[in-house]
C-alpha cells in the first residue's frame, strides 16, 4: 500500500452482506466498522465523498463490494466511493485525504474508508469537521469533536505506531548494552591480565633489588677480606728481615737467605719485580730457588737445582729456596 503526505493510504472495502439497496447501508451503518472479506475492516461515510480533484477513474459497478474490488485492481487508487443511483463507483489516487458533504444533486454516496486509515470529514452545519478513522483491528471506531483536536482512535494509531517504533529502538539498544557490557568485561578481563602481570613484575623487580642489595653487601665484606689479607712483599720488605725464616709468598714456601742465595744450575733470567719472579718461580715445577738481583737489567735468575748456598756478596741480593709449593 503506498504512502501518501501526513495520511495514509484510503481503501475502501465493503462486506459480502447485500448492498444493492441503499436502505441496506444506509443511515444505519453511518459511521461504523465491520470486517470484510479481504481482511480488513471497513467504515461507512454515508452522503460522504471526496474531493474530485483526485478522481483516478470512473467505472460502473453493481454494488460497493464490486466498487471496491476495483480500487484494489488498479495500482495506484487509494480509496473509492460508490453511488447507488447509477451503480458509479469512482477510484480515487494519492492525497484522497479528507471527505466532504455529498450535494442532493449527485445522489446516495457513500464513501468506504479501509482501517486503520485516518482522513479529515467535512460536515455541513457543525461549524467544524472530524478526524475518523476507517476501522482499526478491534472493530472500535470513534470520532473527534472539532478540527483541532484528534480523535481518541488516532491518537490509539499513533501511539500504537510510536510504541511500536520505541520497541525496536528498545531491542536495538538492548543489543547494543547488551555488546558494550560484554565489551567491557573483555576489555575488565585484559585489564585484570594486565594487572597481574605488573603485579609478578613488581614483585620480580622487589626481589632483583634485594638480590643487588645482597650481592653489594658480599663484595664490600669480600673487599673488606682482601684489605686484611697481607701483601706480597718486595725485596726491601723481605731483606733483612726475614733473613734465615720461612716466608709464605706466590702460593709456596720459601726459606730467606739476604746478601746470599742458592747455588744451582740456571733455568732462566728474567726482568720483572721481585713479587712476579717469587710467582712465577712457584709455578714452574722445574724452579727451585731464586736468586734475586734488584740492580740488575735482569734481576730474577731461576735455578732447576739447588748445591747449597752461594758466596756471601755485597750487592743487594735476595735468596729464596724453595721448601714446599700448596
Amino acid at each position: 500500500m503506498k504512502s501518501f503526505g501526513f495520511a495514509l493510504p484510503l481503501l475502501a472495502t465493503l462486506t459480502g452482506a447485500s448492498a444493492e439497496e441503499w436502505s441496506d447501508l444506509c443511515p444505519g451503518k453511518d459511521g461504523l466498522s465491520e470486517a470484510t472479506s479481504y481482511g480488513r475492516e471497513v467504515t461507512y461515510h454515508c452522503g460522504q465523498r471526496f474531493p474530485q480533484e483526485h478522481l483516478l477513474e470512473t467505472v460502473t459497478t453493481s454494488d460497493a463490494d464490486g466498487c471496491v474490488s476495483s480500487c484494489l485492481a488498479s495500482a495506484d487508487c487509494v480509496g473509492s466511493q460508490w453511488t447507488s443511483d447509477n451503480n458509479e463507483c469512482q477510484l480515487f489516487s494519492e492525497g484522497a485525504d479528507s471527505l466532504v458533504d455529498a450535494s442532493s444533486k449527485q445522489g446516495n454516496v457513500v464513501a468506504l474508508v479501509l482501517s486503520p486509515e485516518t482522513l479529515t470529514v467535512m460536515k455541513s452545519g457543525d461549524g467544524g469537521s472530524q478526524t475518523v478513522m476507517g476501522g482499526n483491528d478491534d472493530g472500535y471506531s470513534s470520532q473527534g469533536i472539532n478540527n483541532n483536536n484528534h480523535d481518541d482512535g488516532s491518537a490509539e494509531t499513533s501511539d500504537s505506531r510510536s510504541c511500536r517504533s520505541c520497541k525496536k529502538l528498545l531491542t536495538d539498544c538492548e543489543a547494543s548494552e547488551e555488546k558494550l557490557e560484554a565489551d567491557v568485561r573483555k576489555c575488565k578481563k585484559g585489564t585484570e591480565a594486565a594487572e597481574e602481570k605488573l603485579k609478578k613484575c613488581n614483585e620480580s623487580n622487589k626481589k632483583a633489588e634485594s638480590d643487588k642489595k645482597a650481592l653489594e653487601k658480599e663484595v664490600a665484606n669480600l673487599k673488606h677480606k682482601m684489605n686484611l689479607c697481607p701483601k706480597p712483599l718486595n725485596q726491601k720488605q723481605v731483606c733483612p728481615t726475614y733473613k734465615g725464616s720461612l716466608l709464605r709468598q706466590g702460593g709456596a714456601t720459601w726459606r730467606v737467605s739476604c746478601q746470599q742465595g742458592p747455588y744451582g744450575k740456571v733455568l732462566r733470567s728474567t726482568a720483572g719485580s721481585f713479587e712476579s719472579c717469587v710467582e712465577a718461580c712457584a709455578k714452574d715445577g722445574k724452579c727451585k730457588g731464586v736468586n734475586y738481583w734488584s740492580k740488575s737489567k735482569s734481576p730474577c735468575t731461576m735455578v732447576s737445582n739447588v748445591n747449597g748456598m752461594g758466596s756471601i756478596v755485597r750487592d743487594p741480593l735476595v735468596g729464596l729456596t724453595l721448601v714446599s709449593r700448596s
